[in-house]
């Protein structure tokens, strides 16, 4: 596995705004153009930072990424982190959490709710005034902890924030795509370190991993 930086060149800073103004969709594209194998399936992670002065996309992936841009810069690192049961890792996620349901019309069709909205309207159908930054923190750490019973984690602690809504389109006249997404900042303990590895890092974690969710960053603590 190789984990890459790409950022646009010092001083230009058309290809800044490029990198600050992808969508999701564009942001996918992106990524694919720097592998040359169009009939390859997807076998990278990313996601995108928007921070001023540090757009970036990092991309974990199992091909050496390419560019032939004069204006983007790709710094590539191998990737092969070698853990074991009980090492501690700062981590930072950014995911698309969702609980599955039932979509209320008595039929077995069931649909995915993103875990903040869907537990603001349970505490909302009761009567009661939620706390949205309380429920923001309970919600996705409890989804956090659930997913690394799986994953070959705990959790010793985590902070929840930047609870967005994304839609876009990938042609003008196309269908609109939607998610929401999380970002999980904490610690960790691995619990199964070949699980963790093979499936937390490698795979992600979550949903709308194509759309920059689901790439776990993790460094010793």
């Amino acid at each position: 596995m190789f984990l890459s930086r790409v950022s646009a060149k010092p001083d230009d800073a058309f290809a800044y705004a490029r990198l600050v103004g992808l969508t999701p969709y564009d942001a996918h594209q992106a990524v694919w153009s720097l592998f040359n194998d169009p009939s390859a399936s997807r076998d990278f992670l990313f996601r995108r930072e928007t921070a001023p002065a540090q757009a970036c996309l990092m991309v974990l992936s199992t091909r050496v990424p390419q560019t032939a841009s004069s204006v983007l810069r790709v710094d590539t690192k191998p990737f092969e982190p070698k853990l074991q049961v009980g090492d501690r890792l700062q981590f930072d996620v950014r995911a698309n959490a969702v609980k599955t349901t039932h979509d209320g019309s008595g039929s077995a069709r069931r649909v995915r709710r993103d875990i903040v909205e869907y537990a603001l309207d349970q505490i909302k159908a009761n009567g009661e005034v939620p706390d949205s930054e309380t429920v923001r923190q309970i919600t996705g750490q409890d989804w956090l902890r659930t997913q690394g019973e799986r994953l070959g984690f705990e959790l010793e602690h985590v902070n929840v924030s930047n609870h967005q809504f994304h839609r876009f389109k990938k042609t003008r006249s196309g269908s609109p795509i939607c998610f929401s997404s999380l970002d999980l900042q904490g610690v960790l303990r691995v619990t199964n370190a070949a699980v963790f590895v093979s499936q937390a890092l490698r795979q992600g974690i979550g949903r709308s991993r194509g759309f920059g969710c689901g790439l776990m960053l993790v460094k010793r603590c």
